[in-house]
């Protein structure tokens, strides 16, 4: 069995726009997570990770997630896919820093013994 979550977002001319996050299995050992990134029109994206902890009711509104980017996931402007080696992370999120175009994150996050 495996967990999947698809985020998709398109980029603003002026500002930097974000995703809401994903909160990932935290029960996942080990958290092994795919992705799959797709770029339609120009897009410089980011994946971003979190270690806070807000359970158990991860209001992301009234506490404030400190990001860092993903390694290999950071400013990104073509379509790619690999694995996110450098959690756990508690929550993900998709950041656009620049350009009008879409982005679409698939992710996949194995557990109970499957991996990826």
């Amino acid at each position: 069995m495996a967990l999947t979550k698809t985020i998709t977002l398109t980029g603003s001319a002026t500002t930097t726009v974000s995703s809401t996050p994903w909160i990932v299995d935290l029960w996942a050992n080990p958290q092994s997570i795919g992705v799959n990134c797709q770029v339609t029109g120009t897009a410089t994206y980011t994946l971003q990770g979190s270690y806070d902890d807000f359970s158990p009711q991860w209001d992301v509104v009234a506490n404030t997630p400190v990001w860092n980017p993903i390694t290999n996931f950071n400013a990104i402007t073509t379509s790619t896919n690999g694995s996110i080696k450098d959690g756990p992370y508690t929550m993900i999120r998709l950041l656009i820093s620049s350009g009008t175009g879409t982005v679409t994150a698939k992710f996949i996050q194995s557990y109970a013994g499957h991996t990826i």
